[in-house]
């Protein structure tokens, strides 16, 4: 890496390709492409593939409609012990911290817990829950140069 910077700012050699015959390696690429596919196989194996499929299918379709050992709602037991842990971080942009969510009191962690199991049981987290504000906080002994922080919210975080 370190030589091909070096090339870019005219300070030495340009490195040498990585591969010695980059078109022969597309080539390559190519043949392996086309000789993998599934109509290269054998009729019997084909066939086999495809008698197999509709039990395949089948076994996705009921496992998705079992509900899974790890399908269960949350406890308010669990959410106030996620809340035990955790120091205040920087809100996202709603401005809730963690602190504000751990001293919401009873009714303000079963609004909470209710969301949580909503979403849950939906398979989908708030789109405000994933909307970040991001921060560019100064690199130490580098001038100028910066390091993004992404915000959070603290509820999704938690959840």
């Amino acid at each position: 890496m370190w030589s091909k910077l070096r090339a870019i700012r005219n300070l030495g050699p340009p490195p040498s390709p990585s591969h010695p015959d980059p078109q022969g390696k597309a080539d390559f690429a190519e043949l392996f492409a086309n000789r993998t596919k599934a109509t290269n196989l054998p009729l019997s194996t084909r066939a086999e593939v495809a008698r197999l499929s509709a039990g395949r299918q089948a076994t996705i379709r009921a496992a998705c409609s079992e509900a899974a050992v790890s399908d269960v709602p949350f406890t308010i037991t669990e959410l106030r012990n996620a809340l035990k842990t955790g120091s205040d971080t920087s809100p996202g942009a709603d401005g809730i911290t963690h602190s504000m969510i751990r001293h919401a009191g009873p009714a303000g962690h079963e609004a909470l817990l209710k969301l949580f199991n909503s979403s849950l049981y939906k398979g989908e987290l708030p789109s405000t829950w994933k909307e970040a504000t991001i921060m560019p906080i100064p690199k130490p002994k580098k001038p100028g140069a910066y390091r993004p922080i992404f915000l959070l919210p603290c509820a999704g975080k938690k959840m």
